[in-house]
Parts: structure tokens; C-alpha cells; sequence
């Protein structure tokens, strides 16, 4: 429920006179190369990067970024109208409570009446903290179905997130280096699907994410290696500060 909130404030930035990207998006759809639930994840993605600056999500929904309540509209009293709009954190959990499922069904009643008994002795913003986990830093997790694509996915983000990092150096929302960790036990499942990362950023997304006009001052360099050795631990370190501006490590 709290991607829904995202959602609909995602789908109403795309909308506006805000949204930088949307020729980029509208290539995407066009081209109909993803799949829809990708190009979901796309936006929603790029949505988080630019116009939430890639803050944590604790703080997007502490300062109320995915508010969409009208205060005016609720049927409270006039003290917690009042409390409700001076504190986009309490608003923010409040507005969760009443959404509804697919089945029609609250999502929390009882949360919902504990906001309005107990407003004044609720830390809103230590409660989004503890529901993404406690961490200081961005941490953004992307579930799809299984053969939904997740693999492209994943190297669509990485090869978008390279592109900005091209026109925008000085952005920390977007990363100029990747490194891809996948388990040894799983190896004969994850190496093929990080080859596929890597030969989809090489080689195949070029046409399918980006318009010529848009792609024309993308350069990437990068990295590939696959590590199998604990040996190379040592080495590899120091090979990490040596690597270009734009780099991929699938490790």
C-alpha cells in the first residue's frame, strides 16, 4: 500500500510541467521493447532519482512527499485537521491507515483510531524509520513476478543511472559505478544472468532505452569481470580505485 501512495504522486509528477524525462519514457512505451511492468518499475525508478532526489524513503514519507490527502476534506475534528496538516509524517501514515486493498477493505482501522487518539504521543517519523529498516542511506526494493524480467530490469537501471551520471557528474542521485554480488551456490542460475547485464548494457539497450538524440553523448566505459576466487579479494580492492569514471564491475 505505501507503493500505491508513491504511485500516485509518481503518476502525477509524470504528468506535469515538472517532469523532465518524459520524451525519454515516451521512447520507452513506444519502442515496445518492455515489458509494462518494467517500464512500471522505470518510472517509479526514475521518479525516486529526479524528483525525490534519491532521498531515503523514510524521509520521502516523514516531509510527506507522497501525501495526496486534502486536510480540508477529512471528517475529523478541527484540532487533528490542524495537527494532521502541520505534520506531514503523522498525515502520511494517517492517509496509509484509510487506503483500501483490492478486496475493498481498510487497511488499518485500528491504526486509523489510534492516530486520532493518540496524535500527540506518536513519533511519526521514528515509526517510517523502523518500517524501512532503520537505514540512514537510499535503499530502494523493486518485487516483480517471476519472468517478469528482472535481469533487463536490473540492467536497465544500471545503464539509465550511467547515462545521467554522463549529463549530470555532479549528481549524487546517480552512481558512476556498479558492483553486482551474486552467491557462488547460485551459480549455475546468476553468471548466465549477469552476462545477460552485461551484454544488455554492451549491446542491446542502446536502441531500446534511449533515443538517438539522447544517446549520442553517451560514452560508457566499463569493467567486466566476473570474480571466483576468494584469492582476488586483495587485488581487486586496489583495482577498484584505479577504475575509469564510468565503470560496471559484475562481481
Amino acid at each position: 500500500m505505501f507503493y500505491k501512495m508513491i504511485q500516485r504522486k509518481r503518476d502525477m509528477w509524470y504528468s506535469s510541467s515538472e517532469c523532465t524525462i518524459d520524451e525519454l519514457i515516451s521512447y520507452i512505451v513506444n519502442k515496445g521493447e518492455m515489458r509494462d511492468v518494467q517500464i512500471d518499475a522505470i518510472k517509479t525508478y526514475l521518479y525516486l532519482k529526479i524528483a525525490c532526489e534519491n532521498k531515503p524513503l523514510w524521509e520521502l514519507f516523514s516531509r510527506g512527499y507522497f501525501n495526496n490527502l486534502n486536510v480540508d476534506d477529512l471528517e475529523v475534528k478541527a484540532s487533528l485537521r490542524e495537527k494532521l496538516q502541520n505534520n506531514p509524517a503523522a498525515l502520511a501514515l494517517y492517509e496509509y491507515s484509510t487506503l483500501k486493498n483490492e478486496k475493498d477493505e481498510q487497511v488499518s482501522e485500528k491504526l486509523e483510531k489510534a492516530i486520532i487518539n493518540e496524535i500527540d504521543n506518536i513519533d511519526f517519523v521514528d515509526i517510517f524509520k523502523k518500517i524501512f529498516y532503520n537505514v540512514s542511506y537510499t535503499d530502494y526494493l523493486f518485487s516483480l513476478p517471476m519472468g517478469a524480467g528482472k535481469t533487463y530490469l536490473m540492467a536497465a537501471f544500471i545503464y539509465l543511472d550511467l547515462y545521467f551520471a554522463v549529463n549530470e557528474p555532479d549528481n549524487n542521485a546517480f552512481a558512476h559505478n556498479f558492483i553486482i554480488f551474486a552467491p557462488s551456490g547460485l551459480k549455475s542460475s546468476v553468471v548466465p544472468s549477469l552476462k545477460t547485464i552485461k551484454n544488455s548494457i554492451l549491446y542491446g539497450f542502446f536502441p531500446i532505452l534511449l533515443p538517438v538524440t539522447l544517446r549520442e553523448s553517451l560514452n560508457l566505459r566499463f569493467l567486466i569481470k566476473i570474480k571466483r576466487k576468494k584469492e582476488v579479494i586483495k587485488q581487486e580492492i586496489q583495482m577498484y580505485r584505479k577504475l575509469p569514471p564510468i565503470s560496471l564491475l559484475i562481481n
